[in-house]
């Protein structure tokens, strides 16, 4: 009984009521069928008034005949405000709103719950609910994400604020059904674009990144969450379609690569060797910088489309603790190489996008004696599996602690933003790639 009178006390305030008919209204004159079914509405109404007026006999016959008239008409008004409501709220809005009663946590100090306005279809198949958010802020729907994904039966794919900063936008896919395990990548439908790649799915909307405007991507998760798996796929579109020249990082020497990598990128297994990679590509990202400065192109883009094309280059690094990570009985020449090594990735994090010099970073540990803050202020976060202290140093919140199953959801990831997707895995034959 309460969640219905706190329900009813939300959806019957005055101005719910009149925008819900005004919306009707508007449908209704936009709709031929609908316009049709108001006018046989209308007729009905008269013509049982003329009945009435017609069987009314005896002294008293107009008065009686008055009132039922008065008494239709009520009827009839009363009905149709129904009915022009109904057709002016969103589809399913009455169970959706009883579900949203149940959600503990969203609501006022006043204990309002949040009003649903619209629902609108994208096309990419998700749809994208408003709602009068009544002061309740954008963090809590973000705490809330999986209350609401199980009240209302959809994805939450993200959560924004609207235009007026007063309402909230959640983007959504219904009825998703469960994650997948596996999610292969067909390369026959990857993005046209060069600078973006495919990372994943959130229940059918597919998720993408594009470098050109998020530059470089920190990856992290225990082992075995499938940070591997997923590095691979990005560079594999790297490779496959893009044509970016792409440097592997790691120190176990390839092992869950395979040698036929060799052939396709720079595979660097060794400080020393990183260091001299690091030193050439700054290089050329100034080589860009002052080819950029001398033909007025903003990005590496603009560039492209005037001169010589110029490829993307990624540095991907499988452990970039290994890379970074100094020991106690480290010598002095070695902590110098890692500091410069160090230097040398937050300089290309900071001015690497508009040269088309990428960073994809992936890690089990993300404390900041591993990553310095000239690096982490310049990458976009995505944490997998992980305990709670991984997450909040990843993405500042405990969410992916919370939301991803440490058991069963090897290949999820959440990004900083707050989408949640399965990564794709690659499927794609050898005599797919380019040789280097």
């Amino acid at each position: 009984m309460d969640e219905q009178r706190t329900l009813f006390k939300q959806v019957l305030k005055t101005r719910y009521l009149l925008q819900a008919i005004t919306t009707g209204v508007q449908r209704l004159c936009t709709g031929k069928r609908l316009l049709r079914y108001a006018g046989a509405y209308l007729l009905s109404f008269f013509v049982l008034c003329r009945i009435v007026s017609a069987s009314s006999t005896g002294i008293f016959a107009g008065m009686i005949a008055a009132l039922y008239n008065a008494a239709l008409a009520i009827i009839f008004f009363s009905a149709g405000l129904v009915l022009l409501w109904t057709l002016g709220t969103p589809k399913e809005f009455i169970p959706i709103m009883f579900a949203m009663t149940k959600i503990q946590g969203l609501t006022n100090a006043a204990g309002e719950i949040p009003v649903l306005l619209s629902r609108t279809s994208t096309d990419s198949g998700g749809e994208i609910w408003e709602f009068e958010a009544y002061g309740i802020p954008l963090s809590t729907f973000h705490d809330a994400v999986e209350k609401l994904e199980s009240a209302l039966d959809v994805a939450i794919v993200t959560a924004d604020t609207g235009s007026d900063g007063r309402k909230i936008l959640l983007t959504v896919v219904p009825h998703p059904g469960p994650w997948p395990s596996v999610l292969p990548l067909d390369k026959f439908k990857l993005p046209e674009k060069n600078s973006v790649v495919a990372l994943g799915e959130n229940r059918g909307q597919s998720v993408y990144n594009d470098f050109s405007v998020v530059p470089h991507l920190l990856i992290t998760g225990q082992s075995g969450s499938g940070k591997s798996v997923f590095l691979k796929t990005i560079m594999l579109q790297f490779l496959f379609k893009q044509q970016w020249l792409v440097c592997l990082v790691d120190y176990k020497r390839g092992a869950d690569y395979g040698r036929s990598w060799e052939s396709r990128c720079a595979l660097i297994t060794d400080d020393e060797s990183l260091l001299e990679l690091l030193q050439a590509v700054k290089t050329e990202m100034e080589r860009r910088l002052d080819l950029l400065h001398e033909t007025d192109c903003p990005n590496i883009d603009v560039y492209n489309a005037k001169h010589a094309a110029s490829p993307r280059i990624a540095v991907c690094f499988d452990e970039v603790a290994e890379a970074l990570e100094k020991s106690s009985g480290m010598s002095k020449e070695d902590k110098e190489r890692k500091e410069q090594i160090s230097y040398l990735l937050g300089s290309l994090a900071r001015l690497g996008r508009a040269a088309g010099i990428h960073l994809l970073l992936a890690t089990q540990r993300g404390s900041a004696e591993v990553l310095s803050g000239q690096i982490r202020s310049n990458v976009q976060a995505i944490c997998g599996i992980a305990n709670e202290n991984l997450s909040i140093l990843t993405l500042g919140t405990a969410d992916a602690h919370k939301r991803i199953p440490k058991f069963s959801a090897r290949g999820r990831f959440l990004r900083e933003d707050g989408t949640m997707f399965q990564s794709y895995y690659c499927t794609f034959e050898e005599s797919d790639f380019p040789q280097k």
